[in-house]
């Protein structure tokens, strides 16, 4: 899972994490025994509001990504920065989640004047 997804499925709870994870073992997303603790791991830690992921969907990719806030308070799209290994590092991406934040707002307010 990258960082966009991560931050899609971090509030989910243990069932929904489960399909999560046999869908993604179906489509050999993730290997077979990918267990609940593991994809725990991975995601955000209580209380961050971004997720961030280095050579996991793609090699030499490192991405940073948060929520776009909905009216209703649910998490159903995200937005991320996504840059080559070699010219950015963990520190450098999250250095730019508060520029990704106002994005992710005003994408927000974008969206919700056209479609919601």
């Amino acid at each position: 899972v990258g960082a966009a997804g991560k931050i899609l499925i971090a509030a989910l709870d243990e069932n929904q994490l489960a399909e999560v994870i046999s869908a993604a073992v179906e489509l050999r997303y993730e290997p077979e025994g990918l267990t609940l603790e593991e994809l725990r791991r991975r995601l955000p830690a209580a209380g961050e509001d971004y997720a961030y992921s280095e050579d996991e969907r793609a090699t030499g990719v490192v991405s940073v990504a948060v929520a776009v806030p909905a009216r209703n308070g649910a998490v159903s799209e995200s937005i991320a920065h996504t840059a080559p290994i070699h010219s950015s590092s963990r520190d450098d991406l999250v250095a730019r989640v508060p520029e990704l934040r106002h994005a992710a707002r005003r994408l927000a307010d974008l969206l919700a004047s056209t479609m919601y």
